[in-house]
């Protein structure tokens, strides 16, 4: 038997907005600048949301917002194939800022260059969260960086 050290925890933060949190929905508008001025802190983002139709309202709301031309991209299982094949191989060369995203990018892919994952909406469970976060950075000795974005007042609590 082999025991190590455990690597560094996770740095974790919630998005303290100065903007109002609803008490109700799903969206998240409310935060969309917020998201936009993270995505510019960091080298490679993903952005985690839990719906297809975030992911695509996120996706359009962050490009209204994007006047530096950040390359943001969109990833989910409704779209074609080729397309997310294409978003992959552009994250893989670091043609991209960000990653709007679904559970499609929870598993398997591996992109070392992640140093921020940003999660919109509670995450529906700790060990989707959990394997969220280990999306970013993939270095032993570095924690992983995560913001987590409630949707609504109540997702602060969950």
């Amino acid at each position: 038997l082999i025991e190590g050290k455990a690597g560094a925890p996770p740095r974790l933060s919630i998005l303290d907005t100065k903007e109002r949190l609803p008490w109700g929905s799903h969206t998240a508008r409310h935060a969309i600048g917020d998201v936009l001025a993270a995505i510019k802190t960091a080298d490679t983002s993903l952005v985690f949301v839990n719906t297809r139709s975030q992911a695509e309202m996120v996706f359009r709301e962050l490009w209204a917002l994007n006047d530096d031309g950040l390359e943001i991209a969109l990833h989910h299982g409704s779209l074609a194939p080729e397309r997310r094949r294409k978003v992959e191989a552009a994250m893989a060369q670091g043609q991209l800022r960000a990653v709007v995203c679904t559970s499609t990018l929870d598993l398997g892919i591996d992109w070392g260059a992640v140093d921020l994952v940003i999660h919109v909406g509670a995450p529906k469970g700790a060990s989707r969260l959990a394997q969220r976060i280990g999306r970013a950075n993939h270095r032993f000795d570095e924690a992983s960086a995560a913001l987590l974005v409630p949707s609504n007042r109540f997702e602060v609590l969950e």
